[in-house]
């Protein structure tokens, strides 16, 4: 959804989707619950000629703000965006989807679950040719959001709509006065919980594989989130992966007597079983805490297990020297303006896609559209623009058709930029918010690299007494979300002094370079400087100097020649290796 170009009808029922039920008086939309703190008495409104909302429960909640952060704070706006934007479709209407009686008794044949279930769940069966497929609809708010089609022979060729919004299977029985919501890992768990009389259970369409905005959405709504998932080892790492994006706080794990729900009740374990289980359940241990005896097992780990020791880019001399990318560290990059800073933090974004890493850029200086061209030249190594010298001017030397199959192929990679309309007139992000987009992007997209492009554009210091406290606190706030949600973080940071007040030579860059430069070297887990180099035939280069490696210790220089584009660094080790990485982060 763009908010800038929304219709009304379309925010009504965006906010819909937030309150529930709601009331509409001219601009003011009046919704019955309170998405934060779940009051339903009609005391949350929004009004959308102003894009702001207000919680009129002063004392308990008093919630208020733009209709921008209501919608990204329950999924319903992406505060991070795709090289082209993403829009879901609606399953279209498909005459060869039909329910039939001998159908329903083939199904409580197979898998045991009763005719009235499956009529209340409207599963149906589709001829695919030679394949037959069950057919289960994901429907919420009555709208049929989805549907998953699964192979009666072989349960490993399943799929859903293409294009289509992952929502939960089951929603649309859901009662948002109940405090517990129960998930569970398959279609036909929900039916058999449904089958021994349990309420308000939903399934995820693909196990812990996908998190997205709506499931998010729903989440919200409930006190208490009850994991139901397979108990085998698989089942229970899903389960982890689902809870530390639920919210460790509000999710509790049961381990069930057999596999999942279905056998258990096959094995006839019935609701009041199954409600000892749930009163049984406990929180999810966070890795974050641990006790001593645990130290041991984390410290063999993060000498011996892949994912400790970094992604290795297809760039052997930054391997070597910084010791790849490794997750939950922030890496600070300064040098003097038009150095190739941006540029150099781009070009390890596009090394770590090559690497099996999803990326976000979080760009406040230049357009979107300046970060896309730069990424193109990046990726392919070729010039959109060149400079004529017998015509005297610049021209384009690639066409649409070219520029369309680059655009394509960025956005056929796991890329995210910063949603534009997030950026407050005064242009500052303040770090609060600029926490909330990365941890969206973490969450819904799993990116694990971020490019933040500056510092200095989420700090307004024009109205702080104490300059330096603020970046102090923002570094130290920047450095948390980054180990929280295992992210790597690369800051560009600009210089405080250019120039020498004596020779008036530029300064060069290095650790005490940063305003505020104690905190910016602490909170760093690496310190890297650029510099760009000319040599007498016009060749460009840049030098890049690692100053500080918290992790191996390893500092040093590395050269990298800059194509004639002025975008694309490369060394010559670069066509020779082969990026590896951990399947794990």
């Amino acid at each position: 959804m763009n908010l800038k170009t929304a219709s009304q009808s379309e925010i009504v029922a965006a906010l819909q989707q937030v309150c529930g039920e709601v009331k509409i008086s001219g601009d003011e939309v009046t919704g019955k619950t309170c998405p934060y703190c779940r009051k339903a008495d009609f005391k949350f409104s929004g009004n959308i000629a102003k894009q702001v909302f207000r919680c009129r429960h002063e004392h308990s909640c008093g919630a208020r703000g733009t209709i921008f952060k209501l919608f990204s704070d329950f999924g319903v706006l992406s505060p991070v965006s795709k090289a082209k934007s993403e829009s879901y479709a609606l399953p279209k209407q498909d005459k060869t989807i039909s329910a039939t009686d001998e159908f329903y008794q083939w199904y409580t044949r197979e898998r045991g679950i009763d005719a009235d279930v499956l009529k209340k769940y409207n599963v149906s069966f589709k001829q695919a040719g030679k394949k037959k497929y069950i057919v289960y609809p994901y429907i919420e708010s009555g709208i049929e959001k989805n549907r998953k089609y699964r192979n009666c022979q072989n349960k490993k060729d399943m799929f859903t709509e293409k294009g289509a919004e992952q929502v939960y299977y089951g929603a649309q029985f859901l009662d948002f006065k109940e405090k517990r919501l129960i998930i569970v890992s398959g279609e036909d768990d929900v039916h058999a919980l449904m089958q021994i009389g349990c309420s308000n259970v939903v399934s995820v369409p693909f196990g812990d594989q996908t998190y997205s905005p709506a499931m998010d959405r729903i989440n919200q709504r409930f006190e208490e989130i009850i994991l139901l998932f397979d108990g085998d080892d698989s089942g229970q790492k899903g389960a982890y992966n689902f809870a530390s994006k639920a919210g460790f706080h509000k999710c509790r794990n049961v381990v069930l007597p057999y596999k999942d729900a279905r056998d258990c009740m096959l094995n006839g374990i019935d609701i009041f079983q199954v409600q000892i289980e749930i009163n049984k359940a406990r929180p999810f241990k966070c890795r974050e805490i641990v006790k001593t005896q645990d130290m041991a097992a984390g410290v063999i780990e993060s000498i011996f297990s892949p994912r400790h020791s970094g992604v290795m880019l297809p760039c052997h001399e930054l391997n070597r020297t910084l010791g790849g990318i490794r997750p939950g560290e922030l890496t600070v990059v300064i040098a003097h303006t038009g150095s190739g800073k941006t540029t150099f933090a781009l070009n390890v974004a596009w090394w770590c896609l090559q690497a099996g890493m999803k990326a976000l850029v979080l760009s406040f200086e230049g357009s979107i559209y300046t970060q896309v061209n730069k990424l193109i030249e990046v990726s392919t190594g070729e010039s959109i623009r060149e400079y004529s010298p017998i015509e005297n001017r610049w021209k384009i030397t690639k066409d649409r058709e070219w520029i369309t199959q680059q655009i394509n192929a960025l956005n056929e990679q796991p890329l995210y930029f910063l949603n534009r309309e997030a950026i407050n007139k005064n242009g500052y992000y303040d770090i609060d918010k600029l926490s909330l987009t990365i941890e969206y992007a973490a969450k819904f997209h799993d990116v694990n690299f971020v490019v933040i492009d500056h510092l200095h554009y989420f700090l307004n210091l024009t109205a702080e007494r104490n300059p330096v406290h603020k970046i102090d606190e923002t570094m130290r706030k920047l450095s948390q979300i980054t180990q929280r949600l295992n992210v790597h973080t690369m800051l560009v940071v600009h210089p405080s002094k250019i120039m020498d007040d004596k020779s008036g030579k530029l300064i060069p860059v290095g650790l005490n370079s940063a305003k505020g430069a104690s905190s910016i070297q602490q909170e760093a887990f690496n310190f890297i400087t650029v510099q760009k180099k000319e040599d007498k035939d016009g060749n460009y280069y840049s030098k890049v100097n690692i100053l500080k490696n918290r992790a191996i210790g390893r500092t040093g220089e590395i050269l990298f020649s800059v194509l004639q584009n002025l975008n694309t660094y490369r060394t010559d080790s670069m066509k020779e290796v082969k990026p590896h990485w951990s399947a794990e982060l």
